[in-house]
């Protein structure tokens, strides 16, 4: 038996509205779930409210509900972790590793030709930093995937750690040596930006779009 699209909505509104749910991907999960239930008991006659309060106390009603989510998002936040660290590591291994290194090699011969300015990384640094949050801002704000609190930690640390490779030479490099290493220096900038980049663009694609129900 098919659920009308009112009922539908009826429960999306009870794990949004009635239980505090906001976890889009445990949302969509739950719906599937509570859609299996209520269609093996109504098809034995039992009534769509009866029905939906039964599946709902099986969960452990709303409480059950909560410590559900809360689960969830720690074990959504450990997922994402994984695929966006999977999505760097991807770059070292064979195929996409002939394209770092064809990548490092250009980079390379461009700084050594004088092509690269000293300070061309601190610029290329800036527009990667722009584009990171353009693509951030217009994924939350456009709702085209599942970026949330949980597993957008992994794309703030990535971004953090090509900051400090930009730092940290001026920390702990005294200027006389750092001149010397300024052209490796500038290559490994430039090459975490494009790889953070390229990473960045296949995690967002790997998060599910959303899913809802009620506008």
């Amino acid at each position: 038996m098919n659920l009308t699209q009112a009922q539908l909505q009826a429960i999306d509104r009870h794990l949004r509205k009635e239980n505090w749910l906001l976890n889009e991907a445990l949302i969509a999960e739950l719906v599937d779930h509570y859609v299996t239930g209520i269609c093996e008991r109504t098809a034995s006659g039992m009534p769509f409210e009866a029905a939906l309060q039964e599946v709902h106390v099986n969960f452990g009603g709303r409480k059950g509900l909560l410590k559900m989510e809360e689960e969830f998002a720690a074990g959504e936040s450990k997922r994402a972790g994984r695929m966006f660290w999977r999505a760097v590591l991807s770059h070292f291994q064979l195929p996409k590793l002939i394209y770092t290194l064809i990548i490092t090699a250009i980079v390379s011969t461009l700084k050594a030709a004088g092509m690269i300015a000293n300070h061309t990384q601190e610029y290329i640094y800036i527009g990667f930093t722009l584009h990171f949050i353009l693509v951030v801002t217009a994924s939350i704000r456009n709702q085209r995937h599942r970026l949330n609190k949980h597993n957008i930690w992994p794309i703030i640390q990535g971004f953090n750690l090509v900051l400090w490779l930009l730092i940290w030479p001026r920390l702990f490099i005294p200027d006389a040596y750092r001149a010397e290493l300024e052209s490796l220096l500038s290559v490994l900038v430039i090459l975490a930006a494009l790889l953070f980049e390229f990473s960045l663009i296949a995690y967002m694609k790997s998060l599910p779009s959303r899913k809802r129900i009620v506008a």
